[in-house]
């Protein structure tokens, strides 16, 4: 009633249709431009996030390295020690079997 007090009464239904469609439309537009912005940020977080598991997979393979490195055994002198066994450390150990037939 408003549009037609300020277009005048003597507006036609057809262009009342044609007028509510193109509000429609602009209404369309405007959740589909806010969509893509949505989009655009969603993929610019991925991105981010892409780029921090990178970095973050970088630092932990130099991470094993040095404790790949700090801890090889090669770094280490290994002695052989050949202790004879006395008598008072050998023990008689009994083992008992039990099983029962099917």
């Amino acid at each position: 009633e408003i549009l037609s007090g300020l277009v005048g009464s003597e507006m036609c239904i057809r262009d009342r249709t044609n007028i509510v469609k193109a509000a429609s439309s602009v209404k369309n537009v405007s959740k589909v431009l806010k969509e893509k912005k949505d989009v655009k940020f969603v993929e610019s977080e991925i991105e981010e996030m892409s780029s921090d598991i990178e970095n973050l997979k970088e630092k932990l393979e130099n991470e094993v390295e040095k404790i790949n490195i700090e801890y090889n055994i090669s770094n280490y002198d290994i002695e052989e020690i050949y202790i004879k066994p006395r008598r008072k450390d050998i023990y008689n150990v009994k083992l008992s079997l039990l099983w029962e037939e099917a």
